[in-house]
């Protein structure tokens, strides 16, 4: 008895579940729009633009900044080593650096 009992209750489960789900599922998901989803994209991709972009660029550069930050104190005399540091300060957005850099000038041989 107690197996029919058991039978019973997982076969009213599975088919609650068969008329609940596969039946209707329009009721389950949301309905998007191409509009809605075009704004979605244009919300995600504004996103990385503004925070992304930056991020990357700070890490794609930071190891080659380093590098050159110290051949420039090796080296403070070399205007080549500052402009392509100065260079890589403008990539990453620290303006204000590059500027002092390029301001910065080696004295005459």
């Amino acid at each position: 008895m107690k197996k029919l009992i058991l039978v019973l209750i997982g076969l009213a489960v599975v088919s609650g579940g068969y008329l609940f789900f596969l039946r209707k599922p329009s009721r389950l998901l949301p309905s998007f729009t191409a509009k809605d989803a075009a704004d979605k994209t244009e919300q995600a991709s504004r996103f990385l633009r503004e925070k992304g972009e930056e991020g990357l660029k700070q890490k794609q550069y930071l190891p080659l900044i380093r590098v050159y930050e110290n051949l420039l104190v090796k080296y403070p005399d070399n205007n080549d080593l500052k402009k392509k540091l100065a260079d890589l300060y403008d990539r990453t957005g620290q303006h204000e650096k590059a500027e002092t850099l390029l301001k910065q000038k080696a004295p005459p041989p």
